[in-house]
């Protein structure tokens, strides 16, 4: 990448531009002033991942989901089963109870 203080550095050879300070063309340049002054007082910045890259952290992260999806049904799964046993012991003795947990569902990790 060029340098902004190169591109935007006064070159005495031209002079003034013939627009004048009101113009699109010092609009611009005074744009490209702010743009460059910012670029200097932040530093440089990470280069953003590839494409390519993300595209692999989001499979990634799709499948841990789906993983702690599977788990969330086998606990669910297994809640039930230990829930109906519960009831059937306290059915033998007369009583029952509603076990089940409050656990968000499943389509929320979809």
């Amino acid at each position: 990448m060029t340098n902004p203080r190169m591109i935007l550095a006064p070159d005495p050879d031209l002079g003034v531009h013939p627009h004048g300070q009101g113009s699109q063309w010092s609009k611009v340049c005074q744009a490209f002033r702010r743009a460059a002054a910012c670029v200097l007082q932040c530093g440089p910045q990470p280069q953003p991942h590839t494409t390519i890259e993300l595209r692999a952290e989001n499979e990634n992260l799709k499948f841990q989901i789906e993983q702690l999806s599977n788990e969330n049904a086998k606990l669910r799964d297994r809640v039930q089963e230990e829930e109906h046993i519960v009831n059937m012991l306290l059915g033998a003795l007369g009583a029952s109870v509603d076990c089940s947990l409050q656990l968000p569902p499943a389509e929320l990790y979809n």
